[in-house]
Formats: C-alpha cells, sequence, structure tokens
C-alpha cells in the first residue's frame, strides 16, 4: 500500500447564511399581503358607513312619501288614468284640438269648447284682443279644408277684449 494518506484534515462546512434570497422575497409578499387586507377593511368600513348613510335617507323619504299628502298623490294618479284613457281611445275631441292648433291665429285664445259628435259642430266661446283679430280669425276657419261653416252668432267687448262665440261645422 503505496500512497495511501489515511490522515484526517479538519474539514469544516460552511453554515447556510440566515437570510437567503427566497426568504426576504416570501417576507416583503407577507408585508404587501398584509398591508392589501388592512386598507381592505377599512375601505370595508367606509363603504358600511355610507349604506347606512342611504338607508337612512331611504328610510327618511319613504316616510315622508307613505305619510305625506297621499290624497294629492291619488287624486294626481286618477286624472293621470282619465287622461291616458283619452289618449289611448283615439278620442275625437282631441283630434279636433289638434287640428285647432293649426287654425287659431296669435292674438286669440279658446275660452270654452263643446263637441257634438251626432252633429259634427265644435261651439267654441273666443276671446281676441281686437276686433280685426276677430275678423282674421273667422277667415281662418272658412279656409280650413276641415270645415264646411262658420257662423258666429254675437260678438261682445269687455275689458278691451273681444268675446265672441262661434260653431263649426266639420265636413266628416
Amino acid at each position: 500500500m503505496v500512497n495511501i494518506n489515511l490522515t484526517t484534515e479538519n474539514i469544516t462546512a460552511k453554515a447556510p447564511p440566515l437570510f437567503k434570497k427566497e426568504v426576504v422575497i416570501l417576507t416583503g409578499l407577507l408585508v404587501v399581503l398584509m398591508l392589501v387586507y388592512g386598507g381592505l377593511l377599512l375601505y370595508e368600513k367606509q363603504v358600511t358607513k355610507k349604506i347606512q348613510a342611504k338607508d337612512a335617507e331611504y328610510a327618511t323619504v319613504y316616510k315622508e312619501l307613505t305619510e305625506g299628502n297621499t290624497k294629492a298623490v291619488f287624486d294626481f294618479q286618477n286624472r293621470l288614468s282619465s287622461a291616458s284613457s283619452l289618449f289611448s281611445t283615439g278620442n275625437q275631441t282631441l283630434e279636433n284640438l289638434k287640428k285647432m292648433e293649426n287654425w287659431i291665429i296669435p292674438g286669440v285664445y279658446i275660452n270654452s269648447f263643446a263637441y257634438d259628435a251626432g252633429k259634427k259642430k265644435i261651439s267654441l266661446g273666443l276671446v281676441a284682443d281686437n276686433y280685426n283679430l276677430m275678423a282674421k280669425q273667422i277667415f281662418s276657419f272658412k279656409n280650413a279644408p276641415e270645415v264646411s261653416d262658420v257662423a258666429v252668432s254675437s260678438s261682445q267687448l269687455e275689458e278691451r277684449k273681444v268675446n265672441f262665440p262661434i260653431t263649426l261645422t266639420l265636413n266628416q
């Protein structure tokens, strides 16, 4: 046995470093996650406060609505229902009023309106600023293609306004 060395040397192994790169990264991620979690908890508290404020506001508005003047609300609803039924049935009166928008001249307004569907006659109480506008209004009715006859029974001057009843006979 030649060249065999049986002596032992003092071999020391190096201790691993306490903070490796992976441990530092994991610790950093843990800190970031804790900060995000804390931020979410604060955000949840703010949202909860806003929800409670809106709930309180809703409760007060609801209380005002239910305890308020419900008679006026029901009256308005009844009027709305009546008006919507007029529009949905295609009422002849509404169609006549739409036509009259084109026939009435500025300075004249309708004081009263009555429609006889059987005779196809419209009775109007008109008010004009002067007699000149009254004459122009009668001429406007006579030129309307839907009107076959125009009858004026009288006119009265009251408080600087001319009141005159007029009866229109429709073609249809």
